[in-house]
């Protein structure tokens, strides 16, 4: 019988730049630094600790409206610190940004 439980809540900032729009299209590179918590309930392990974590990637958006963009893609990733060693992660996503600010 295994039961438990594993649970990794992440905290990110960063920084995203954008590059010349050219017809409605942009490409944009971003990179992350924060934390994340890590719980492990699981029978006879059981633990909680905060790692850091680092991340880049980039994408492209296709402006539909003035702020309105459909993320094509965005490709991240990240190298995390981990109990024994650092571990590896990458993300790849797709969907719809509303832009604010001035651009």
């Amino acid at each position: 019988d295994h039961n438990g439980s594993t649970s990794m809540a992440p905290f990110m900032l960063g920084l995203r730049i954008y590059s010349e729009e050219n017809y409605r299209t942009s490409f944009f590179g971003e990179g992350f630094v924060g934390a994340y918590r890590w719980s492990v309930n699981s029978g006879v392990v059981k633990f909680t600790t905060v790692k850091g974590i680092v991340m880049g990637g980039g994408g492209m958006d296709i402006r539909l409206t003035r702020r309105l963009v459909w993320r094509v893609f965005d490709m991240q990733l990240g190298l995390a610190g981990a109990r024994l060693s650092p571990l590896g992660t990458a993300s790849i996503s797709t969907g719809f940004a509303y832009r604010f600010g001035d651009r």
